[in-house]
């Protein structure tokens, strides 16, 4: 049994070891040495961005990247190693070093940057109150509801998320729900009617409060879910347990642990969402694809066989269907525009004379019924079908 143990404490030591440590080879190319090392340390730095973002990102970004990232290489440097020097004909030195790099302060300045969020078309988030559960708290009329909601818009605008406007937000709290399930999924509805790709659903459990000779203390409980409106998928679920202090009144210390509840709620969720989008730009993320008025079902089995092909679809699979609509759920690992334009020029081939398909948020809707107007010029009529301009920038939205 000793030497299980010992032998499982030796394996467990040494993956320890190998993944904190994750080295990166580079080479880089300069008219000194010296200056052939930064640029293999900025090469090693640049193939660690790759890990958190796709190339077509890292090139439409690259200026940005490059002022506010590229140019402090060496601090996400935390230690490398030359392999080999050598001073080429031209008279430029190679350089071939091998550095460990600060993944996560590398991750956190990504993410303070925008890139994934802006990548994802900067969705909106509409932050409302689960009002089922029977106590006072969980009342949008609460001082503590309102300290809490304050908190979490506080962290969300300075993680730069586009808000819904709390009038809207409201509309959705003082209304009537039996149960936080009906909560769940009415939310996700009215956020989806209201133009947000997320919701921030929070609630608010008091656990203590107490006095000192000195200070008011109250603890609350905060949790929350965000949701995806398109898909009504959880993408995030956290609690928090926080303490506030004050000491003048037990009101003022309720409404400071509100607020703090709030902040460490939105953080949390947000940083949680950023690393699904992180996984879901190589993996792909589920996309709703509504059909609807359709004629001949048998259609679909075209439609499908072709959009299985397209690059960037990773599976299919139908969600739901009426007399006359069908859902699929697609997922797809790039711009929701590319795969819109590549459903139009599916349904295009098949000989389908329709208006290009509406998107929003993660949901792209076709509607067979809605043909264009025709052409005024005939002599387009027998073109081959090219993208108007006019179209490629509708497609792009």
């Amino acid at each position: 049994m000793k030497k299980f143990l010992y032998l499982s404490f030796i394996i467990f030591f040494v993956f320890s070891i190998i993944f904190a440590k994750q080295m990166v080879t580079a080479t880089g190319i300069g008219p000194t040495k010296k200056e052939a090392e930064l640029a293999a340390q900025r090469n090693a730095i640049e193939k660690d961005i790759g890990s958190f973002v796709d190339s077509e990102t890292v090139t439409k970004n690259f200026m940005l990247i490059k002022d506010k990232i590229l140019s402090k290489s060496r601090g996400y440097i935390k230690s490398f190693e030359t392999i080999s020097s050598q001073k080429q004909s031209d008279g430029n030195w190679e350089v071939k070093i091998k550095a460990e790099v600060a993944k996560g302060d590398l991750k956190n300045d990504l993410d303070a940057l925008g890139i994934l969020r802006e990548k994802m078309g900067n969705p909106r988030i509409i932050v409302v109150l689960d009002t089922a559960p029977n106590n006072t708290i969980n009342n949008p009329d609460n001082f503590i509801a309102k300290a809490t909601y304050d908190g979490i818009i506080e962290t969300l605008t300075e993680k730069e998320f586009p808000v819904v406007d709390e009038k809207i937000s409201k509309q959705f709290m003082y209304r009537k729900f039996s149960s936080s399930e009906q909560v769940l999924r009415e939310a996700s509805k009215f956020g989806l009617n209201n133009q947000a790709e997320y919701v921030l659903i929070y609630d608010i459990l008091p656990s203590e409060e107490s006095k000192t000779s000195v200070f008011h203390k109250s603890r609350l409980i905060v949790s929350g879910k965000l949701i995806n409106t398109s898909t009504a998928n959880i993408y995030a679920s956290d609690r928090q347990k926080t303490i506030g202090v004050d000491k003048d009144s037990i009101q003022f210390a309720k409404s400071k642990s509100g607020t703090k509840g709030g902040k460490l709620l939105a953080r949390s969720l947000t940083n949680k969402l950023i690393t699904r989008w992180e996984s879901e730009t190589v993996s792909g993320r589920p996309i709703i694809v509504e059909i609807r008025n359709i004629n001949d079902f048998a259609s679909l089995i075209e439609f499908k066989a072709e959009l299985e092909k397209a690059h960037g679809v990773k599976n299919i699979n139908q969600r739901s269907s009426t007399s006359t609509s069908v859902q699929y759920e697609v997922v797809f690992a790039g711009k929701i525009s590319t795969l819109k334009k590549n459903v139009f020029k599916i349904f295009r081939s098949m000989n389908y004379e329709i208006t290009p398909p509406k998107s929003g948020g993660d949901r792209i809707t076709v509607d067979l019924s809605k043909t264009e107007e025709p052409p005024e010029d005939e002599e387009d009529t027998d073109k081959e079908y090219d993208v108007e301009d006019s179209e490629e920038e509708y497609l792009e939205k």
